[in-house]
């Protein structure tokens, strides 16, 4: 099994069944160890897989691929051991896929059967999980974590050469002035490295932010030595004496950093969309708006409150995504019936290159309209 990652929502937002079902399956793995056995909830759960199988509707492929999707995923779920969280897996037999994951954060049980892989749960928590670099750095030394999935993982670590402190002034003090130009130069020349340590493990491990810590009165100081690049990235600064402070200690405080980091800059996102779309300008509003935006592809940030979900239309020909309709109105062709439309939408957005994210807050001006889109283009009107 793998953790979710960037690459893998993509491959299986692109990925072609070929007209085969596909099987996505979520369900939750409790954190006391004596409720982690999934077999329970793994007969109950693949229930409407088999009975799917079973019924009319699908070629001799499909049933052949649907079947051996329901052994391979019941046996994972009472065979092995998943750690606390949800295990999600996603599988076409008949054209090759099988993809397990261990996503860190529960959600309710759910199993999805149709043309396109069910991939919000995963969205959701790649967008709430930005990977992070950790830095504590001091006069002395300097210490650089990654921190991802709510893990802080060690990168790289170095002690500089010491100095006299800056107040010892020698015989009659005539020294005072030497050493604490010299204990300055030190200090530079170590930022300097640490910040070249810093960029190298955001290069190698592709840590979109960057969250600082080590003496108050110090950080300023390394801040501004920080190159163009990682100042863009930094998340924040928290206080923290690299000699006394915790692996945890920093886990914790780093965590903090970047979940109110993130929240801003949603909120940030959900006013500067609604007021362009006050303005006229090029954004959407609700979920209709949002589904012939995505239609268009013309969403480049698509802003989706967690909640929402409803069934809806696509036309396999055009991509026209809605909430209803038979046929569709772009081309005349019949339309296939989705379990969750605003699947469909997430995964049309990721296709063309725009960017998710998800709102868990219940307090912000997107309650009112359930999703939002900064748009590429002002969108023409709906076809009736």
């Amino acid at each position: 099994m793998r953790r979710v990652s960037a690459a893998m929502v993509r491959h299986l937002a692109e990925f072609d069944a070929r007209g085969l079902p596909v099987v996505s399956v979520y369900a939750r793995v409790e954190v006391d160890p004596g409720d982690r056995a999934l077999g329970t909830h793994a007969g109950s759960l693949l229930h409407d897989v088999r009975q799917q199988a079973a019924g009319g509707g699908l070629t001799h492929s499909g049933r052949l691929s649907l079947n051996e999707d329901e052994r391979r995923i019941f046996d994972a779920l009472t065979q092995q051991e998943w750690p606390a969280g949800t295990a999600a897996i996603v599988s076409c037999s008949g054209a090759g896929l099988y993809e397990e994951v261990a996503l860190s954060r529960t959600i309710r049980n759910r199993a999805v059967v149709d043309a396109t892989p069910w991939i919000r749960p995963m969205t959701a928590i790649l967008d709430e999980e930005r990977s992070a670099c950790v830095a504590i750095v001091d006069r002395g030394g300097a210490r650089v974590w990654t921190l991802a999935h709510g893990e802080l993982h060690w990168a790289v670590g170095q002690r500089d050469e010491t100095v006299r402190k800056p107040d010892y002034g020698g015989w009659a003090g005539l020294d005072e002035y030497r050493v604490q130009r010299h204990a300055t130069e030190l200090a530079r020349r170590h930022y300097r490295r640490a910040a070249d340590q810093i960029q190298a493990v955001c290069t190698a491990n592709g840590c979109e932010l960057l969250v600082l810590g080590g003496h108050r009165q110090e950080l300023p100081g390394f801040v501004e030595a920080l190159p163009n690049d990682l100042r863009a990235r930094l998340a924040g600064t928290i206080a923290s004496d690299p000699r006394t402070s915790t692996t945890e200690d920093v886990r914790r405080a780093a965590s903090a950093v970047v979940e109110r980091h993130e929240e801003d800059r949603r909120r940030r996102s959900i006013g500067e969309v609604l007021d362009t779309h006050a303005a006229h300008g090029p954004a959407a509003a609700g979920l209709e708006d949002c589904l012939w935006a995505g239609t268009l592809r013309a969403i480049a940030t698509l802003l989706v409150e967690q909640r929402v979900e409803a069934p809806g239309v696509i036309c396999d020909h055009d991509h026209w995504i809605a909430l209803a309709g038979a046929r569709c109105p772009l081309c005349g062709r019949r339309t296939r019936q989705v379990p969750d439309v605003v699947d469909e939408l997430v995964e049309a957005v990721i296709e063309e290159g725009g960017e998710v994210a998800h709102i868990s807050a219940d307090d912000t001006p997107l309650h009112h309209h359930g999703t939002a889109a900064a748009l590429r283009f002002v969108l023409p009107p709906r076809p009736s």
